[in-house]
């Protein structure tokens, strides 16, 4: 409630009438003003407050999936998914473990984590998504095999620093083999063959320290091999035929089956 300010007028017989008396007035209506609006603040500030509390209690309980469920509806988006295979892949989850295709765990902090993520073989075309593919940051499985994704390799592929096992064979991925993935010092199985890649083998495959199978067959790979595969010691399946690789394998190599 906002009071006016009110005018008094005083008309007194006899002696000077002293100004006090009409400022004390004066100031008395002004205090009720000024508390009046405080009072209004308050009441504002809140509803103010109530509304954003419902805000955010709404908003709560319509975004519940967590963060790496939101990740793989990016990869999904980038793909066109003819059969449907990924149809219970829903936004209304809080977590992506039950959908098809992947498989969870729990870290440290009792959180659900991707830990293997299967779409082999289910028709999927389109292209794979480089910030949601390298957003999964605790992946030791990805098998993306048997499909007809086109494209590069996302180099992002190479932040899986716990990835032991990877498959983009037969599907339509072109262009170089990044490079990058030559830091998955884990990773024991690699197998790219039947693409349409091109370019050399990275001289970084050298730090594949743990890789025991590369298959790398039925692409367009150019030139020789990198001495550094023979950095490789647990090498014991290598397949790169059907390539334009020249040369022969290099002497590094040891007990390699190619």
């Amino acid at each position: 409630m906002v009071f006016g300010v009110v005018e008094y007028d005083f008309m007194l017989i006899g002696p000077t009438p002293s100004l006090n008396f009409e400022i004390l007035l004066n100031m008395k209506v002004l205090n009720i003003k000024m508390a009046g609006d405080i009072k209004e603040g308050r009441a504002l500030a809140k509803g103010y407050s109530v509304i954003l509390l419902l805000l955010t209690l709404l908003l709560c309980s319509t975004e519940g999936l967590n963060t790496e469920g939101q990740i793989l509806l990016e990869l999904k988006n980038g793909l066109h998914d003819k059969a449907n295979f990924l149809g219970n892949w829903r936004s209304t989850d809080e977590t992506p473990c039950g959908w098809i295709g992947v498989n969870c765990t729990h870290d440290n902090n009792n959180n659900s984590v991707v830990v293997s993520l299967n779409l082999s073989s289910m028709n999927l075309s389109g292209t794979l998504n480089a910030t949601s593919i390298g957003g999964l940051t605790h992946l030791t499985y990805l098998n993306l095999a048997f499909n007809e994704l086109t494209g590069n390799i996302p180099q992002e592929i190479g932040e899986h620093l716990n990835l032991e096992s990877l498959y983009l064979n037969n599907n339509q991925l072109e262009g170089p083999i990044p490079a990058e993935l030559g830091k998955l010092s884990a990773l024991r199985i690699l197998n790219i063959c039947n693409n349409k890649l091109s370019g050399v083998i990275p001289g970084e495959f050298g730090n594949l320290s743990s890789l025991v199978e590369l298959v790398a067959y039925s692409n367009f790979l150019v030139g020789s091999l990198p001495n550094s595969i023979g950095n490789l010691k647990n090498l014991v399946n290598f397949r790169a035929g059907a390539n334009n690789i020249t040369g022969s394998l290099p002497r590094e190599i040891g007990d390699v089956r190619a």
